[in-house]
Parts: C-alpha cells; structure tokens; sequence
C-alpha cells in the first residue's frame, strides 16, 4: 500500500512536470516568459507609389501590454513565424535593409523615432571632386538624406495565444519621395556634373504618429543631365514645419572648371505640400554660360576652388 501511494504521488508530479514542459507557462515563468505561435503577415498593396522595390527584410517589434523590455524579431518582407510572449502586445515594424537611417526610442512604439547621421553638401558626388566645398546658403546642420523606410503598427493590442495567432500589417511610406527637377537649363551642353541640395528638412520622424522634427536640417540630392533638364530623387522626412524656408542649391561644374551654385526659394512649394509623399520641385530659369572644355584641366579640377553663388527668382 505505501508502494501504491509512492507511485501514484510520483505519477502526479510526472505528469504535472509534462504538463509544464508542454504549456510553456507556470513554475518556469521566472526563468522564461511564456511564449507564443505568431506568424506575422505584410500587406504591401496600400502604399502611396508603386515604383519602389521590396526591402529585404522587415524588423517588427512587440511591446508587451504589462510592461517590461520589447521583443525584437526579424522576418522576410513577406513576413514568418515568430515566438513573442503571450498575452496583449502592441507592434511597430520597419524594414531592416536601411544604411543611413538611426532608430532611437524603443521604450515603446510611441516614441520610436528615425533620423539620419551627420553628412557632407556633395557626398553625392564624392567619387569625383575633393576640391573646396561651395558656400552654404542656409546655416543648418548638414544631415544624410535617409533610405527609402516603410513601417507599420497596430492600432490596437494583438493577444497571442499558445495556438498559432496571426499579425497583419500593412506597411505605409515613411519617408517622402522628392523629385528635384530643373527645366529648360540654357547651354546645359556645359554641364560636366550636377547635385542639389534643400534646406529646411526635418531631422527625424516619429513611427506611428508620423510627428516630424521641427530641428531644420539641410540634405543632399543627386542629380543628373536629362536632355535639357537637371533631375533627381530624393527621400527626406519632409519638412521640418511648414513655415520655414526652403532653399534649392543646385551644384554644377562646367566644362571649363567653373563651378557654380544656383539657389532657389522654393518656401511655397514645399510648405504648402508639408504633409505629401510624393512631391515634385520644378524650377526654371538656369543660364548657364557656353564654355568650351580648358586644355589646361576643368570640369571637376580641384585647382579652382572658386565657386559662384546666384539666386534665381521663381517664375510662374
């Protein structure tokens, strides 16, 4: 009879230990979390442009509802499975594939922020010319422009449960497309090289509410000959407020080793599409001078370290 009790008392702890073992969550809860199934799914048909290529890969974020440190796990565009803790949880994601963007504020999804690092006025064109940099137009810290980023949330907690929980989320466009377009550019034959640059910008951007930095910054843009138009893209975080300046700088080095800086207010068309992702600067009234190359050395020789500045009126 003593034999039977032993046995029947270690057949409990036996299957209470099992039961543990399988649920994930009791006893060992102070040595693990308790875990759950998530797979986790990116909807990627609501974003503003179609011309973007896939990120190789998305960062989501799950903040437990009950406090304590997130959980971070990283997936294919598409998504996959991921184990956070259970119960309520609220989620950001990003994509991992950027190289100039910092992410900052992890204490939770309401104050993760983006901004880029410190950069130069001409890193665009960097590989070419190592002379004098031109004349800053605007006094205002020089930032790199960031990545293209996409991100999402949920707007409310997702509950995960031991069973397999699924996470949709729909990544938006998170940081502005500017596209930077010079027209009708007299003897642009001349033009040995181009870049561009715009005041005014946000240094960084909140993830979910989309809050953007009033510190201004100024970020590079690289351009190139079209026919007979200068253009180029870039991203931004929009701008800083929507009552602050904005100047174009547009860079060019001529065939001769002239170089030269353009600049063009373009206050109203930024500040009154503060809120765009898709934004299209159009400026004209470049005259370039004809020149003819300079047997001596020119277009991008670093010998002549003189720029010169003009200020070009809009027309409408």
């Amino acid at each position: 009879m003593y034999l039977n009790r032993l046995s029947h008392i270690f057949h409990i702890i036996i299957m209470g230990v099992m039961g543990v073992l399988a649920g994930g969550c009791g006893i060992l809860d102070d040595l693990k979390p308790c875990e759950g199934k998530v797979r986790v799914e990116y909807d990627w048909s609501r974003l503003g442009y179609h011309d973007f290529t896939m990120p190789e890969g998305m960062t989501s974020l799950f903040y437990p509802e009950t406090g304590g440190d997130y959980w971070r796990f990283e997936t294919p565009w598409q998504g996959g499975f991921v184990t956070p803790p259970l119960g309520r949880c609220r989620v950001a994601a990003l994509n991992n594939d950027t190289r100039s963007v910092v992410w900052q504020g992890f204490d939770s999804a309401e104050t993760l922020y983006a901004y880029t690092m410190p950069g130069e006025i001409l890193s665009t064109v960097a590989a070419q010319y190592r002379g004098a940099a031109p004349p800053r137009v605007t006094p205002e810290p020089m930032r790199q422009a960031p990545d293209p980023v996409f991100v999402a949330d949920t707007t409310e907690s997702v509950t995960d449960q031991v069973h397999e929980t699924v996470v949709r989320l729909v990544p938006r466009q998170f940081t502005p497309l500017y596209t930077i377009i010079v027209e009708d550019v007299e003897n642009i034959g001349s033009v040995v090289t181009c870049s561009a640059s715009l005041s005014g910008l946000a240094a960084g951007k909140y993830l979910v509410s989309g809050r953007r930095m009033d510190v201004p910054v100024t970020m590079p843009s690289a351009m190139s000959v079209n026919g007979d138009r200068l253009m180029g893209n870039m991203f931004c975080f929009g701008p800083a407020t929507d009552a602050l300046p904005h100047t174009l700088s547009i860079y060019v080095w001529l065939a001769d080793g002239q170089k030269q800086v353009y600049a063009y207010d373009v206050s109203d068309i930024v500040n009154s599409n503060a809120d765009s992702l898709m934004l299209t600067i159009r400026v004209s009234g470049l005259k370039l001078p004809d020149v003819k190359p300079n047997p001596d050395g020119g277009g991008m020789d670093v010998d002549i370290d003189n720029w010169t500045v003009e200020n070009i009126e809009l027309t409408n």
